[in-house]
């Protein structure tokens, strides 16, 4: 019997061991102001950090709205430069079919011209 109550002592002895709160230690070796301090430090630098970088996404985007109406208008220009080019193509195509045509018409008229009876001179 004296055997069970010793084993039972052990058992609520370290049930009791087990259930004690942990000692808190503050690992930063800091106060609790020292804590909050750092803590303020560190909630700054990410603002900071954050805004800077939500400024350079801002850049981006209107870099990106620039480079885009840039293209536009480089777009609008290269369209105008082709439309430019297919109507000096028609035109030179227009001037050489007239060209190549007016010599044959040229040798149309000038023919009968050559075949028709002389007037009887006077004598």
């Amino acid at each position: 019997m004296k055997r069970a109550v010793l084993i039972t002592a052990m058992f609520l002895g370290a049930g009791a061991a087990v259930a004690a709160p942990a000692p808190v230690e503050d690992i930063a070796g800091g106060s609790s102001d020292d804590r909050l301090a750092r803590i303020e430090r560190i909630v700054k630098s990410r603002q900071q950090s954050d805004l800077e970088m939500q400024r350079r996404l801002d850049t981006l985007q209107q870099e990106v709205l620039d480079l885009r109406g840039l293209t536009e208008q480089q777009n609008y220009q290269i369209e105008q430069m082709q439309q430019r080019q297919r109507q000096l193509y028609d035109e030179l195509a227009n001037a050489s079919s007239k060209a190549s045509a007016a010599p044959a018409a040229v040798a149309a008229t000038s023919t009968p011209l050559l075949q028709r009876p002389m007037p009887p001179q006077a004598v």
